[in-house]
């Protein structure tokens, strides 16, 4: 049950990661004390600003947790030189997003491999790239930079014995 928890966390945090990725467009600024969000007028309309920016918006939210498994392969164009998995890897979640706003691709896989070990190959993938944010903790850590033409969010957690690394791929000229 526990491992069952660990796949379902995996594919939401995958599939969080990759809708998180965002398109290129500026984000439009609205006062939070023009919203009418703390207001008990339920008929009230929404602020100007608002409606302004609901008619500019062309944007759709789709969000998808990808292909969920055990053993699975890496899609193909999966930049595995740039951002190698770990040699004993059981892909457990892709998502394919290439297709997408996000362009990115998400990777969800175990490891027998230890926290510690996780980390310390992910930091010698990184070595060769930028890395602009780096947090561990006893039980996880993650890693976000870039490498090559990629931004690349790595992460890695330990639950109930089992590390679990997600990887967030994706053209840093999206």
């Amino acid at each position: 049950m526990k491992k069952i928890i660990s796949i379902i966390l995996i594919i939401l945090l995958v599939g969080l990661v990759v809708a998180g990725c965002g398109s290129g467009s500026k984000a439009e600024n609205v006062s939070s004390q023009d919203t009418g969000a703390n207001s008990s007028d339920s008929s009230a309309e929404p602020p100007s600003e608002v409606k302004e920016i609901e008619e500019k918006s062309d944007t759709e939210i789709n969000v998808s947790m990808g292909q969920a498994g055990n053993n699975m392969s890496l899609p193909n164009g999966y930049p595995e030189d740039v951002i190698p998995l770990l040699e004993d890897a059981n892909i457990v979640n892709v998502n394919d997003a290439r297709d997408t706003i996000s362009k990115a691709i998400g990777i969800g896989y175990m490891t027998s491999k230890s926290l510690e070990e996780a980390v310390e190959f992910y930091q010698d993938v990184m070595k060769d790239g930028t890395i602009n944010m780096k947090n561990k903790t006893d039980d996880s850590f993650v890693i976000m930079g870039s490498k090559g033409d990629y931004a690349v969010t790595i992460g890695g957690s330990l639950t109930n014995g089992t590390v679990t690394i997600i990887l967030d791929v994706a053209p840093k000229n999206r």
